[in-house]
């Protein structure tokens, strides 16, 4: 069976992972001044949703550390914003600096995402560890692109707008061979070739 159309990455929990991670870093910085301790921290349901994250806790909570423990105490502090310190004691892994800017934070979300398919069991076929490959490299094309713009600032908006050009439509190709057996494809791909028998 050959399918010539790609799975959507958008619906896998890889990419629900990598855009939990954007929102935390956009709410890091849109929400931070209505801490009134002044401290710097990330909004705790930002938190609660990277740590829900299936793949996360196939990477990273084993054993008695169960993603349960890890919500818990991070809500045990009861506050709105979760400072980093607090977050190395709660999840037992380096969580990226999302405060960084830049290229900076590219590499950041970057070597996160890197950890985090070295973590996957290379064993089993795993889609999410796929599409994790596939972020990396598109944000390292995004690394490329900001490279030229080393003698202006580069904002977080800006880069956001840039990251998500680069993965907007980013899809997971279905290997096979095309020359056997049955083809699927899209609606579109089929309006200038002649069948004889369409199902």
């Amino acid at each position: 069976c050959n399918i010539t159309m790609r799975y959507p990455a958008q619906h896998t929990a890889a990419f629900h992972l990598f855009q939990d991670l954007m929102t935390a870093a956009q709410n890091y910085r849109r929400l931070n001044h209505l801490d009134a301790s002044g401290v710097s921290g990330y909004y705790h349901k930002d938190i609660i949703a990277i740590i829900g994250n299936p793949v996360l806790a196939q990477a990273f909570f084993s054993g008695q550390w169960t993603v349960q423990n890890a919500m818990d105490e991070a809500l045990a502090v009861n506050k709105a914003f979760l400072v980093p310190a607090h977050l190395k004691n709660v999840l037992k892994f380096d969580f990226p600096d999302l405060s960084k800017e830049g290229r900076d934070f590219l590499n950041e979300i970057i070597a996160f995402l890197q950890k985090t398919i070295q973590r996957l069991d290379s064993e089993q076929e795993n889609i999410d560890r796929e599409v994790l490959k596939l972020l990396v490299q598109e944000l390292k094309k995004v690394d490329e692109l900001a490279s030229g713009f080393q003698d202006f600032p580069l904002d977080f908006r800006t880069l956001t707008t840039f990251i998500n050009e680069q993965v907007g439509a980013l899809g997971l190709p279905f290997v096979s061979n095309p020359t056997k057996g049955l083809q699927v494809m899209g609606v579109l791909e089929t309006r200038i070739l002649d069948f004889d028998t369409v199902i």
